[in-house]
């Protein structure tokens, strides 16, 4: 019973490394593991579903790639636009006339 037990643990960590490209646990806490666990797994069901609806295929490596590309680029249109917006913001408050001096 215990090497049962033993075994499908280890079978769980394959598939976590071979799918989530997990090799170390952060965490050594039973509450830090857990969230580290079911973060890793929340994360790849919606790859999964990602991959699923906008591709119709299974998460690949590729996927993983191309999304992690397009969040950079669009958090780096994100922050472009918010300085952008911040800095016309910036000098209409310092063009006021009520603004101190």
């Amino acid at each position: 019973m215990i090497y049962k037990l033993r075994w499908d643990i280890e079978t769980f960590f394959a598939w976590w490394k071979r799918h989530l490209k997990v090799y170390h646990l952060i965490a050594r806490s039973r509450y830090g593991l857990m969230v580290q666990m079911l973060g890793g797994l929340i994360t790849y069901i919606l790859l999964a579903i990602y991959c699923h609806n906008e591709f119709g295929e299974r998460v690949s490596i590729k996927r993983v790639r191309e999304l992690r590309i397009k969040i950079k680029n669009e958090t780096r249109e994100m922050e472009q636009m918010c300085k952008h917006c911040s800095k016309d913001n910036n000098s209409q408050f310092t063009n006021s006339p009520y603004a101190k001096t």
